[in-house]
């Protein structure tokens, strides 16, 4: 007999597949069903991705401190470790606030405006370094030299699912929706698995940003899984 695991694994990998052949036959009639510009709830759901992806990253880097400080480490290593993970907390909490203001969230609220790092830096300080202490003091609480090596392996993975996305959307540009609904000439809707080679060129041709050809794969949707 099959066991469950084995079950549940062979469900899972039915249903990406069949998600995978679904959203690439059918992309921009499920992108035109779905798309709700300036929509309250639909950036809301954006925004909890955004959120909890950054906020969980800036959390467990406070109980690794914690943890650090717990295990009995003496002062100048506890020093050393404060200052790096208070600046990857830091960073990441930056990061996190640059994503909840881009285009892509409630910048889209602000009418395409550019903020800057001072603004990330507010923002982030304010939701989600906070964390980074609370963290602190849950981990400080009680040693344990296996949850060091799971939050290890759990930051090690948060960090390469933010990275890939961005090498994707490097090399395929694919326009995004509201880009594409916006009617610029010469930028129609483009399948994922095909590369869109004039994004340069009309980013500077309509002033448009960066992010507005990063539609694959979606930044989001890593965050929420």
């Amino acid at each position: 007999m099959i066991s469950d695991k084995k079950l549940f694994y062979s469900l899972l990998t039915a249903f990406f597949a069949t998600a995978l052949v679904i959203g690439s036959f059918f992309d921009l009639e499920i992108a035109t069903a779905v798309y709700l510009p300036k929509n309250p709830p639909a950036l809301f759901v954006t925004f909890i991705g955004l959120y909890f992806f950054h906020a969980v990253f800036v959390f467990l880097i406070g109980i690794l401190l914690g943890q650090f400080f717990s295990s009995g480490i003496n002062k100048n290593k506890r020093i050393l470790c404060s200052v790096i993970c208070g600046y990857l907390a830091l960073s990441t909490s930056v990061l996190g606030a640059g994503g909840l203001l881009s285009a892509s969230c409630y910048g889209e609220i602000f009418g395409r405006r550019e903020f800057s790092f001072f603004h990330f830096l507010i923002i982030g300080i304010i939701i989600f370094y906070p964390l980074f202490f609370i963290g602190f003091f849950v981990g400080k609480k009680r040693y344990d030299k296996n949850l060091i090596k799971k939050i290890i392996i759990l930051l090690s993975v948060l960090t390469i699912s933010y990275f890939i996305p961005i090498i994707f959307k490097e090399i395929i540009c694919r326009p995004r929706y509201r880009i594409v609904s916006s009617g610029y000439n010469g930028i129609d809707f483009t399948p994922w698995y095909s590369l869109f080679r004039e994004s340069d060129f009309y980013q500077k041709k309509y002033s448009l940003m960066g992010d507005d050809f990063g539609a694959f794969f979606s930044g989001h949707a890593v965050n929420a899984t």
